[in-house]
């Protein structure tokens, strides 16, 4: 049996191919979800010649609502709801080349064991924290 390579495959965000590198990045609220978008381009802040280079700074913000309860009025389910605001400076620009809002939501079942739920719940946030860093990048990459 062979087993043939995929020449010329390239992951979707692939930093070979971007036309920006990010050069700085301001978290404006301090949070641990900016914190993790943050952490999320990095790879995008190594400076390379003759790209563009931008400024970001983001803010984000959370809530865990709860979105049905049982007749006892115990919580069945509840939503996560994530909302990341990014500007978009040129490297040398006192005013936003572009401002962007992010949004990002999950609602989820309750569960018996509460240690369970809050990994859970972080599994999820990661995931959406995720999604939203993936399309900050393809927003900066059309400017």
């Amino acid at each position: 049996m062979a087993l043939f390579g995929c020449s010329g495959y390239e992951p979707l965000f692939s930093t070979k191919n971007i036309s920006f590198y990010i050069k700085d990045v301001e978290n404006i609220n301090g949070d641990t979800i900016t914190k993790q978008v943050i952490r999320n381009l990095s790879a995008y802040r190594k400076e390379v010649a003759n790209k563009k280079n931008y400024v970001l700074k983001i803010s984000s913000n959370s809530s865990d609502t709860i979105t049905s309860k049982d007749t006892k009025g115990d919580a069945l389910t509840y939503q996560l709801f994530i909302n990341v605001d990014v500007e978009v400076f040129d490297n040398e620009s006192k005013f936003p080349l572009n401002t962007f809002n992010f949004s990002k939501n999950f609602t989820y079942k309750n569960q018996v064991n509460k240690f369970d739920l809050g990994k859970y719940k972080e599994n999820i946030e990661d995931n959406l924290v995720s999604k939203i860093s993936e399309d900050i990048i393809i927003k900066l990459q059309s400017l």
